[in-house]
């Protein structure tokens, strides 16, 4: 029998550090973003499971290695994709940027919405720690970029803005939060860009000291199988990691990237590294 507490990420990673500490774990299984299961893999709480996984002994099957940490612990079981978004009453087809640098034309500025990197959080500060990790794009690059865009406080709002036609673009987008805006009937596309969408998803951790320590890996194991990929994407209007499990996301929120590139564990401790050492502030200037 399975029982689901749904929380949000701070609330389930709070949870998971009171049971650790009392040594009274309740939780199998966590099924969370990133970043949350991130954490709890760094603070020791997640079982390397990687080794007893069927599903895992060829790789090959999936779009990206499922294996997202250097424990093993953390495994990620969906796909999201960040990209920019135009709305499309704005920005005619001849018109759609095709690579990042298109950006910098003079047309695009006051016109990019994006939330403010400087803080460390939202879409464009991984955008920007990523493919700035992987020297994809230069730090003279996002130095031109920061006069041409406008930034705005919260992540949804920004999106609902480019709906109504306020701006043209939103640079910090992904399926998942553009998804329920353009099933409402809002002129919205996502734009795959020549320099590569990056990837982030859904992650699956089998907690340190499961009661159900055998349950807890066959789940695993089954989200990660074909039939569990197809299951979870279609009920979580989710991308699959799997290659050949059809997509269920409807069409008009649909993206085909031109590449992959992965934010890897490394990227993402890179990304920390480059808040602390204060490079976003270096690159837009001091708020």
């Amino acid at each position: 029998r399975v029982e689901i507490l749904a929380s949000s990420g701070r609330q389930t990673v709070e949870k998971i550090r009171v049971e650790q500490a009392i040594k009274q774990p309740v939780a199998d299984v966590v099924n969370a973003g990133t970043s949350s299961s991130t954490e709890i893999s760094i603070a020791g709480f997640g079982e390397n499971v990687s080794q007893e996984i069927p599903n895992l002994k060829d790789r090959s099957v999936y779009l990206v290695d499922p294996v997202y940490s250097p424990k093993g612990d953390v495994l990620f079981t969906s796909l999201d994709y960040v990209t920019p978004t135009i709305n499309t009453n704005l920005v005619k087809p001849a018109d759609e940027p095709k690579s990042f640098k298109d950006f910098l034309d003079p047309k695009w500025k006051g016109n990019l919405l994006a939330v403010d990197p400087r803080g460390g959080g939202g879409g464009l500060f991984n955008i920007i720690a990523t493919m700035r990790y992987f020297k994809i794009l230069d730090d003279d690059y996002f130095r031109a970029l920061g006069p041409q865009m406008v930034y705005f406080g919260a992540l949804q709002e920004q999106f609902r803005a480019v709906g109504r036609g306020e701006f043209k673009v939103a640079l910090d987008s992904s399926v998942s939060t553009i998804l329920p805006l353009i099933a409402e009937g809002a002129p919205l596309k996502l734009v795959p860009l020549d320099e590569g969408t990056i990837t982030q998803g859904e992650s699956t951790i089998v907690i340190k000291g499961a009661p159900h320590p055998n349950a807890a890996k066959l789940f695993a194991d089954w989200i990660l199988s074909a039939e569990g990929q197809e299951v979870y994407v279609k009920a979580a209007s989710l991308s699959s990691m799997r290659k050949g499990v059809p997509s269920y996301i409807i069409p008009a929120a649909k993206l085909t990237p031109k590449k992959i590139v992965n934010r890897t564990w490394d990227a993402a401790q890179a990304s920390n590294d480059y808040l602390k050492a204060g490079v976003m502030d270096q690159l837009f200037g001091k708020k």
